[in-house]
């Protein structure tokens, strides 16, 4: 009842705004009236139910007189007995309806029965019409249940009008149909967000709320702030509280009574039912209406009111239109006016040129001087005339009525203006239009040369892009060429080092021959045929050390032999293990020509090492195992010492490694790399070089797999091979388990800052001696990693790091390292990086520890100032070699650097080339007399 009480508030304060129980719209309705749409759907929900009835608008749903017929029996069931209805006689429904209606519910018929028939009745008609049953509907129903009939009323103050619960519901429905995220369908779920209780609050007052800011997940925020407002801006009491009402647990009977206050509200507010209707008619203020005649009465005085002022609005309306009109038509004058003058004051120019025409023929003759007089005196008085004229008629625009009468009475003088005025514009409109047709003419013109020059220029780049492409490949021919030059020769010294006979003769390599055949074909067959060369000759390669394997193991070749004990089913046994061509063997003893079984290699096999364990337990001695893998096969074996398991190890890697990769060239078509077959072949391979060749994934896998036995091994020279940092990784993990790597030379490849920490693992200080890094983008984070390991290298002789992207600041770690008294670096080589000045500074403290023999500080963007700082610090060294060419030192500091030679006796070579030295007083002092050669000198415009 609580809720019913409140909610009734929303609807009093509706019914202010709109003047009656329709939307909400307090313009467009008057006291006595709905909203259309609030009776259409109030129809469709009163006749949902009967059968043949379907109202989707105040048309046609009502031609056939069954809507009437279920609205009259909806209010009163005895008054019209719907199954009698027929919807196929439509005229005997509509004349049941109607008299139904207005003998039992009191409504009088104001539609014509024809008129609904045949669809002319205006929806305006019918709507009306409906909208007396739904008063009908509201002075009869009532807002509570029948057992609590005795409760609404008087908490509402409205004795004698009773209204239902589902009313009210209806109500708050229509109110909160617009707004978003709100949908009310009982009295508990619907309003546990608190968005309805705002709507209701938004539709009665929107300043009151601000619906939009508000968000359905701060349910109990949105309903404590609406009780709030209720309370304070429209006096509702709060008969809820906040939780029940968001918990869901507030009764259907408290959240009508707390609703129904908004009802009241809307109610008083609305002038229908309240006192401010009865002030507004005349009426005393303690009167309440009570009777259904006395409401009906108000209405209708209400609708009087309307109607006069209706009247009134369209009274006004008539005399507005009737003032534009008459505006209209004296603009239309004064513009004719205007136009007319302007054609005089043309027609005065014209008189006055003949005069001056006159006068001038006057002095040209005697014989005519009387009559020229006359004429000239006609035409004054015309002129004069004339310009009364205009002068009346410049006064006549300030008197509309008098000059209009005069301008009627000169109609020919009109007409002869406007058929000027015509001929003119007839005239101007010819010369558009052949201006129209010389400017489509042109853009024609325009349009195809642009055409013409899209084409040309289409044509430009396509010719460009051939060519470049032509470019191209004729530069990837001469290095197919170079390539199947080089390749084929690598293949012959193969052949005639080996003595291998071919099963299948092949042919020599003739370069004349193929140059000449090359010559009678296109490019795109010249590329063809080059490459088919190639691949013969790659699978000519592969043959030829195959058919080396194969001789070896024909010839029996045994490349290790040796006793080592196996791991039986049982127990361990000693055997003859030997190393033939791609077999791994093992026999009962060394004398034994029958094989008690073999490995083949070439299947992918695997060695591992093992850690060292004792040979019996309770023994002291040691035995040292290896493990043979072979897919899923092993073979345990254990060989008496430490070394003569690494002969084993080192040799089956190598040979394993080998077949490998000659296997993998086999079937990819991949061209062997000869040096590299010739290291993993050989019984010792002090160095590996397999430079200025791209190097691929499957030759750093030979040498992963090739290379871990060979403690031999004492430098490694991969430069120029496009090595990546991902393959450096892989091989510095196996160079990593060698102790005699001394040269390292990595230079002009794709490394960068990341192998720091690997490379810093492959390097032994006490052992290294040469490293090259240069042509790599290393950075200065790679300096602070491996700056500290070189200042612990005490042999070190060479250590490149031209080209390798270091900067001034970048170079500090370098410089505390190489300032250790136990680096003995004799070449300091930094070409082409970005030292600048402040390298320069850096080193001069460097300098003054350490004595070097070569400087090459070549392209580091050093100017005077830096030129000047490394003067000064190696005046007084043994320096014997400086290089400073590429940089930016003018003639003072390559005069500074002249002293410095002359003062040291050791430096015989400074190379200052492509600087910006230029003819100046501070560069005099470089061609003075002394005891220096000048080896080169160009000059060159500035």
């Amino acid at each position: 009842d609580d809720m019913v009480a409140y909610t009734a508030q929303f609807f009093q304060k509706y019914l202010e705004d709109t003047d009656a129980f329709g939307s909400y719209k307090p313009a467009s309705f008057t006291a006595d009236k709905f909203s259309k749409e609030e009776v259409l759907d109030w129809a469709k929900t009163k006749t949902d139910s009967y059968d043949n009835v379907n109202i989707e608008n105040f048309g046609k749903s009502f031609q056939d007189g069954m809507a009437f017929g279920a609205l009259v029996n909806a209010l009163e069931p005895n008054a019209l007995d719907f199954a009698s209805l027929n919807p196929e006689d439509p005229e005997s429904n509509l004349r049941k309806a109607f008299a139904a209606a207005e003998q039992t519910l009191g409504i009088p018929n104001t539609l014509d029965i024809d008129s609904v028939l045949n669809g002319t009745a205006s929806e305006d008609d019918v709507a009306d019409y409906t909208s007396e049953f739904y008063k009908k509907y509201i002075s009869e129903s009532d807002l509570v249940d029948n057992n609590d009939s005795d409760v609404l009323p008087d908490k509402l103050g409205l004795s004698g009008i009773k209204f239902t619960p589902e009313d009210l519901l209806n109500w708050i429905k229509r109110q909160t149909s617009d707004y978003d995220n709100v949908s009310v369908d009982d009295f508990t779920n619907s309003f546990k967000d608190g968005l309805a209780l705002s709507a209701l609050l938004h539709a009665m007052d929107p300043t009151s709320i601000d619906f939009k800011s508000l968000n359905s997940t701060n349910a109990k925020e949105n309903v404590e702030n609406a009780l709030n407002i209720a309370k304070n801006k429209f006096g509702l009491a709060k008969l809820v509280s906040v939780d029940d009402v968001v918990n869901g647990n507030a009764s259907k009977d408290d959240m009508v009574a707390y609703t129904a206050q908004f009802f009241q509200k809307y109610l008083e507010d609305s002038d229908v039912f309240g006192n401010a209707a009865s002030r507004d008619l005349g009426v005393e203020g303690s009167h309440v209406i009570h009777s259904d005649l006395e409401r009906q009465k108000l209405l209708d005085d209400l609708q009087n009111r309307k109607d006069a002022l209706l009247a009134e609005i369209a009274g006004l309306q008539d005399k507005i239109k009737d003032e534009i009109s008459l505006r209209k038509k004296m603009a239309e004058e004064i513009q004719f006016l205007k136009q007319q003058a302007s054609s005089d004051g043309q027609l005065r120019s014209v008189l006055e040129q003949k005069v001056k025409m006159l006068e001038s023929l006057v002095d040209g003759g005697n014989n005519t001087i009387a009559e020229l007089s006359q004429t000239q005196k006609q035409l004054a008085e015309e002129l004069e005339r004339q310009r009364r004229r205009g002068e009346e008629m410049s006064s006549g625009l300030n008197n509309l009525e008098s000059e209009r009468s005069n301008l009627l009475t000169d109609a020919e003088t009109k007409a002869n203006a406007l058929r000027e005025l015509e001929e003119r514009r007839n005239q101007l409109l010819n010369e558009i239009a052949d201006l129209h047709r010389r400017i489509k003419e042109e853009m024609e013109r325009r349009q195809q040369q642009a055409k013409e020059i899209a084409f040309l220029k289409n044509s430009m780049e396509h010719m460009s892009q051939k060519q470049i492409v032509q470019s191209k490949a004729r530069v990837g021919l001469d290095a197919l060429k170079k390539n199947l030059e080089d390749h084929l020769e690598d293949l012959y010294q193969w052949r005639d080092l080996h003595d291998i006979d071919m099963k299948e003769p092949v042919e020599d390599f003739d370069l004349s021959s193929i140059l000449s055949n090359l010559n009678s074909k296109n490019f795109e067959d010249q590329l063809s045929y080059l490459d088919g060369r190639l691949q013969e000759e790659n699978r000519n390669l592969c043959r030829i050390i195959q058919l080396k394997d194969d001789k070896a193991y024909l010839d029996e070749v045994i490349l290790k032999s040796g006793w080592l004990v196996m791991k039986g089913h049982k127990e361990w046994k000693k055997r003859w293990f030997t190393l033939a061509g791609n077999r791994f063997s093992f026999y009962e003893d060394e004398t034994s020509e029958d094989v008690a079984g073999s490995i083949n290699l070439d299947q992918g096999c695997d060695v591992v090492r093992h850690k060292a364990t004792k040979e019996e337990q309770g023994s002291n001695k040691k035995v040292w195992p290896l493990k043979v893998t072979v897919g899923e096969r092993k073979l345990f074996i254990r060989a008496a010492s430490k070394k003569e398991r690494h002969s084993w190890f080192a040799a089956l890697s190598s040979k394993i490694a080998h077949l490998n990769y000659v296997k993998h060239c086999t079937e990819t078509g991949e061209r062997p790399d000869s040096r590299l077959v010739g290291i993993l072949n050989a019984a010792s391979a002090p160095f590996l070089d397999i430079s200025n060749k791209p190097i691929t994934n499957a030759v750093v896998a030979a040498i992963v797999k090739g290379i871990p036995g060979r403690d031999e091994l004492e430098g490694i020279n991969l430069e120029n091979t496009g090595l990546t940092s991902e393959q450096f990784s892989s091989i510095s993990e196996v160079i990593e388990k060698l102790s005699k790597v001394a040269q390292f030379n990595v230079s002009n490849n794709k490394l960068d800052g990341s192998i720091a920490e690997k490379f810093v693992g492959a390097l032994k200080p006490e052992v290294v001696t040469d490293i090259d890094l240069s042509g790599n983008n290393l950075g200065d984070e790679f300096l602070k990693t491996v700056g500290p390991v070189i200042g612990t290298c005490s042999n070190l002789n060479v250590c490149d790091l031209s080209n390798c992207g270091l900067t001034g600041t970048g170079i500090e770690p370098l410089v505390e390292a190489l300032s250790q008294e136990s680096v003995t670096l004799e070449d300091l080589s930094l070409n082409n990086n970005k030292l600048g000045d402040d390298g320069v500074s850096s080193l001069t403290s460097l300098f003054s520890k350490k004595s070097f023999r070569r400087i090459l500080l070549a392209n580091n963007e050093i100017t005077d100032k830096g030129a000047e700082a490394l003067a000064n610090a190696l005046n007084g060294t043994t320096v014997e070699e400086i290089d400073l060419s590429g940089n930016k030192i003018s003639g003072k500091g390559a005069s500074a650097l002249k002293k410095l030679m002359e003062s040291t006796d050791s430096l015989h070579t400074l190379n200052l080339a492509s600087n910006s030295v230029v003819a100046d007083e501070s560069s005099s002092d470089l061609l003075a007399a002394s005891s220096l050669k000048i080896a080169a000198l160009t000059l060159s415009r500035t």
